[in-house]
């Protein structure tokens, strides 16, 4: 995003009776940013340890290439889906 770098005294004029909610919104968003990228990278760790992102995933050809069953137990299937609303 660009800043203008022409003068708004209207706008000037706003953020010294209110604040400025558009600096204020874009360090939330930022900072969200940041809590969610650290979320996830937390959970790819924990995924990567616990072993889920080399596992094959059940029902696919690639489940019996490595001599593995082909076929997997509801355990090896996940979390289920959520009941519908």
């Amino acid at each position: 995003m660009t800043e203008s770098t022409q003068p708004s005294p209207i706008y000037d004029e706003i953020v010294e009776q209110r604040g400025d909610a558009v600096a204020e919104a874009r360090n939330a968003a930022q900072a969200a940013d940041r809590q969610v990228e650290a979320a996830l990278g937390d959970l790819r760790n924990a995924g990567q340890d616990a072993g889920w992102f080399s596992r094959p995933i059940a029902g696919t050809d690639a489940a019996s290439a490595d001599g593995g069953p082909a076929d997997s137990s509801p355990a090896d299937a996940g979390p289920a889906d959520p009941p519908a609303a």
